[in-house]
């Protein structure tokens, strides 16, 4: 199974993540997962659910929530990659469609070669939520499903007065497999100016061109 099938942004995570427990747990008995496995997994979810809440919420977030948000993300996605590989990938018990519904990866049993993108992905940028910035994306304006082959989005930005000069100059990144992309900023980054651009990776880990580097401005 591909490393990067969870989603990047914490956004989009919360629904990734709430979306499999809750229909891994309804099927747990028919997928023969222990229940000291289901009752460990849904305690860090409570963990991630309520530092989440915490470090989203303008009246409490802090630091402190912050990195608590992160340190509850990190250790309960350690324990969802656990899960998946031991109970849900190879697991005779759960279905294609099963997989399908728990958005999943599906593992194919004959390899068909993944073709490497040629092209960029098309982006659209969304500005109309405080602090997020988020990316509508698809192989074309017409169409926001990924090319054939295509497993995700790797997208990089920097904060910058200037444009970069070069894509190594962009230092953050973050890969994603369901479009929209969202990525939140903090109230100090309001205003700046977000430089970026993006490429296909297929289900192999070969990667596409880099778009052109465009800007947005944070909300």
């Amino acid at each position: 199974m591909p490393r990067n099938f969870i989603p990047g942004s914490d956004a989009l995570f919360d629904i990734w993540q709430s979306n499999l427990i809750t229909k891994m747990t309804a099927s747990a008995t028919r997928f023969n997962i222990p229940a000291a496995v289901v009752t460990d997994i849904v305690t860090k979810q409570v963990r991630w659910n309520t530092a989440y809440a915490a470090a989203k919420d303008p009246a409490t977030r802090t630091k402190i929530t912050v990195k608590e948000k992160q340190q509850a993300r990190d250790d309960y996605e350690d324990s969802l990659r656990a899960l998946t590989r031991s109970y849900l990938t190879y697991n005779p018990a759960v279905t294609d469609s099963d997989r399908e519904n728990l958005e999943l990866p599906i593992h194919k049993t004959t390899h068909t070669p993944a073709p490497v993108a040629t092209e960029p992905p098309w982006l659209k940028p969304n500005t109309s939520l405080l602090r997020h910035v988020s990316f509508d994306y698809g192989g074309s304006e017409l169409s926001k499903t990924k090319p054939t082959g295509q497993h995700g989005l790797e997208l990089i930005w920097e904060i910058a007065k200037e444009r970069p000069p070069h894509v190594r100059n962009l230092t953050h990144s973050v890969f994603d497999t369901h479009t929209p992309l969202v990525i939140e900023f903090d109230e100090e980054d309001r205003g700046n100016t977000l430089w970026y651009t993006a490429r296909w990776e297929n289900t192999r880990g070969e990667k596409g061109p880099w778009g052109e580097i465009v800007s947005v401005i944070i909300p």
